[in-house]
């Protein structure tokens, strides 16, 4: 007699799926635990079948013809029912063979759930039910590639906006490298690229992750990612996670010289338009990136082209600056003959905290690099008026100069 998984029976699905709907996940779990849910005649399956089959049979309908979002529902579910090898195997078998480009929006919202909250692909996990025939032949390394099957299904279906910009960061810190081939989902990552905006900076960090890890070769990535380097990030809602992404992204000693002063360079003009709140992480970006980088000195040293400020005028003028910003391949934006003038300028800065983190142009180059602290706009607000004002609070800290400099780049 040959041991199969019990069939599932019609009513007891209806049954399920009403239970699914209506009933505690832990009351859920406390019935499925007691199941037997194998039998030694399939013929007589149905006589004496278990309730696991006909739950998944209508947790499978649950999740791809539901006609909400069932977030909650789900959470639970993984939370007390799939969180066993077992369980999770079957689920992800039946599911995967339900996904289909006629999926509804509220299936593709449920099937993202459902992976979002099953345990990682790298927990260690236990099953629900004694197989001692092994029926279900689990282990880590099959789980995983039923987990990658999914991922890749799923990253094939169009995806609504707002679901892509939820997944994509999650997939990319959480399962993509505990994935057995995640090179796999390199065109995934180039499809959400090529949206351009936030999707690009989403999906950055995924296929820098395929460059490094899995020798992915993407000849033009640090090309693109200068291109995205733009004074507008500042002002949108994902400029935190894009200049983190960008001091992780120009961290390696392998990067040409030409493209690490391109972006030191790029970073410098943002500064003169970027926001207060920016300006302190900018700097610290810019001097960790010199303090990794020694070919970046020059840029520091060099006198042309030179910035000149007149201290009884709001008067700034440079010589001609052989950097052009406006050249999207770093290799010709000639930014190796350029200086950084910009730097000279901020150091001018009516804030004069900003204008002593600028300083470190007259210092010895430091050894360690510093965090990208980020701080509101709040917060530096707080900070300001906290500060005792009075005769000579508007001085500049860096010099004898007694004018305040508004910084006003346009290029």
């Amino acid at each position: 007699m040959k041991l199969v998984l019990n069939r599932s029976n019609k009513n007891k699905i209806i049954e399920w799926q009403e239970r699914i709907q209506n009933e505690d996940s832990e009351e859920i779990y406390e019935t499925l635990k007691e199941l037997n849910p194998f039998t030694k005649d399939n013929v007589k399956a149905d006589e004496d079948s278990s309730d696991l089959a006909s739950f998944l049979e209508a947790f499978y309908n649950f999740i791809v013809t539901s006609s909400e979002n069932e977030r909650n529902v789900i959470k639970g579910l993984c939370n007390h029912v799939f969180k066993f090898s077992d369980l999770i195997l079957l689920a992800i078998q039946g599911l995967n063979s339900r996904i289909s480009k006629s999926l509804s929006e509220s299936a593709k919202w449920n099937l993202y759930w459902f992976m979002r909250f099953i345990p990682l692909p790298t927990k260690k996990l236990y099953p629900l039910y004694r197989d001692d025939y092994e029926v279900l032949p689990i282990g880590s390394n099959i789980l995983n590639e039923h987990v990658q099957s999914m991922w890749l299904s799923f990253t094939k279906l169009e995806l609504p906006s707002k679901l892509c910009r939820l997944m994509v960061p999650f997939f990319v810190e959480h399962i993509i490298d505990a994935l057995p081939n995640s090179e796999l989902f390199g065109d995934f990552l180039f499809s959400v690229f090529n949206k351009g905006q936030i999707y690009s900076v989403l999906s950055l960090a995924g296929i820098f992750k395929l460059i490094v890890h899995r020798n992915f070769e993407y000849p033009e990535f640090y090309s693109q990612v200068y291109h995205l380097t733009h004074s507008s990030v500042c002002y949108s809602s994902y400029s935190q996670k894009f200049f983190e992404l960008l001091d992780l992204f120009l961290s390696s000693t392998h990067i040409p010289s030409y493209i690490l002063a391109a972006f030191v360079k790029k970073l410098s003009r943002i500064l003169l338009q970027a926001p207060l709140s920016h300006q302190f992480v900018l700097l610290t970006l810019i001097r960790n990136l010199i303090t990794r980088h020694n070919v970046l000195l020059p840029l520091i040293h060099r006198d042309e082209p030179a910035v000149y400020i007149d201290p009884y005028k709001t008067l700034v003028t440079f010589t001609s600056d052989p950097y052009n910003e406006e050249e999207k391949n770093p290799k010709n934006s000639k930014a190796l003959e350029s200086s950084l003038w910009e730097l000279t300028l901020v150091r001018k800065h009516w804030y004069d905290r900003v204008s002593k983190k600028a300083d470190f142009l007259d210092r010895q180059a430091q050894e360690q690099e510093n965090l990208l602290i980020w701080k509101s706009v709040d917060e530096l607000f707080e900070e300001i008026m906290a500060r005792k004002f009075g005769a000579g609070t508007a001085e500049s800290t860096n010099g004898n100069d007694q004018e305040v400099f508004y910084l006003f780049y346009t290029g």
